[in-house]
Parts: C-alpha cells; structure tokens; sequence
C-alpha cells in the first residue's frame, strides 16, 4: 500500500510541478538567484582562514529569506489545490504575514532533523518525515509553532513509509545527475565556480519538488480524516 501511494504521490508531484514550473521559478527565482549569486561572490573573496560567523553569512541570508518564499510556494500549492490559483505578489505578501512564526518553525526544524542527522543518520529521517506537516499546519490551519510540531507527529504516523520513500526518491532525482555531472566536468578539466553557481540555482528550483510532495501527501490525509469523520458521525 505505501509503495502504490508513493508512486501515485510522485508521479502527482510531477505533474504538478511541470504544469506549475512557471509560477513555481517566478515565486521563488526572485530570492533563491540574488542569494545564490551573493553566496558565490561572498566565498569567492572570503579569506580561507576567516573564523567566527563570517563563513556562515551566507547560510544566514538564506535562512532569514527562505520562511518568505518557501511560505508563498505553499501558500501557491494550496491555491491550486483548491482551483483558487493567487499570483506570486500575493503568495510572497503571505510569506511575509507568517514570517515570523514560520522562521522560528524553520529554525526548529534545522535544529531538530540536523541533531537526528548528527547522532546517527536514520533518527534525522524520522524527524524530517514525522514533522514534515508542521509547516503546512503552521501556514494553512494557522496553529501554533508547538501546535504544528504536535499536529504533524500524530497525523504523518500513518504516512511515515510513503514521506520517507517520496522524500528519499526525490533525494536521488536531483542529486545523482548533480553529483554526477559535477564528477564528470571534473574528470575532464570542465568544472567552473560558474557551473556550481547555474546548478545552485537549478537546484534551488528542483527543491520545490519537496514542498509539493509533502503537501500532496497532508492533502491527502486531511481527506482521509474528514471521510473517516463523517463515517463516524
């Protein structure tokens, strides 16, 4: 069963994703691209043995503006879902609504999945997986930063296999051509600051696949919920 739903999930995100591809770059191009560039400019004159906070600079621009445009793409799946599509000015206009609480959500997340991740490989799995509704009941059903973090580790339970496989699969999409290409350029003398800079930006587009995938799948769970709901009443 969880095997049918991940394939169904996947093959769903797809399509999403390249009838949406347009919107999807428009939403977030804006702010991944003046990063992208801002990182590779910023490394290129950041001296090697520069200590503190100043190698991480460019992680933390990422992270004040990521909860804005991550934020609009959900706000954006949602609408489509809903056959209610709204543009990208209003998408971004509830990124910066929700800014705050989802920033402290996001920093929670890094902390929690990074920790899992840090200790052993397959505990950061289980949290990414576990917690990977929060966001959307943060955002969409506006709960509290705990609230969401409790939402999301009863309601995935259930979808913990489809999450972690869906999850895993996508993984192995984007990265293997990546590292793939970039060892290939590399054993022929081709590879460039230039190349890893368009690919950081590809990438940053291919990471929406994430977002619809986890999404499609709360949609999903949602449904089941309310049928389960209305056989009991």
């Amino acid at each position: 069963m969880e095997l049918k739903l991940t394939k169904t999930f996947l093959l769903d995100t797809w399509l999403f994703f390249r009838s949406n591809f347009n919107y999807i770059i428009l939403i977030v191009f804006p702010f991944t691209i003046p990063l992208e560039i801002f990182s590779f400019v910023y490394y290129e004159f950041l001296a090697e043995d520069e200590g503190g906070l100043a190698p991480f600079i460019p992680e933390l621009f990422y992270l004040f503006f990521y909860p804005i445009f991550n934020a609009a793409l959900v706000f954006f799946v949602a609408s489509v879902i809903k056959g209610r599509s709204i543009t990208a000015t209003q998408a971004w206009g509830l990124g910066i609504k929700y800014w705050p609480s989802y920033f402290v959500l996001t920093v929670i997340l890094i902390l929690v999945v990074g920790f899992g991740f840090a200790i052993f490989i397959f505990p950061g799995l289980i949290f990414a997986a576990r917690l990977a509704f929060s966001e959307f009941d943060l955002l969409i059903k506006n709960e509290s930063v705990g609230q969401s973090l409790k939402s999301s580790w009863k309601s995935s339970k259930e979808y913990f296999w489809v999450l972690l496989n869906g999850g895993l699969v996508i993984t192995f999409v984007i990265y293997a051509p990546y590292f793939l290409i970039f060892s290939i350029l590399s054993e022929i003398g081709l590879y460039s600051e230039i190349l890893y800079l368009i690919l950081s930006i590809i990438e940053s587009a291919l990471m929406a696949l994430y977002t619809i995938y986890a999404f499609r799948v709360y949609d999903f769970s949602n449904q089941q919920h309310n049928k389960q709901r209305k056989a009991d009443a």
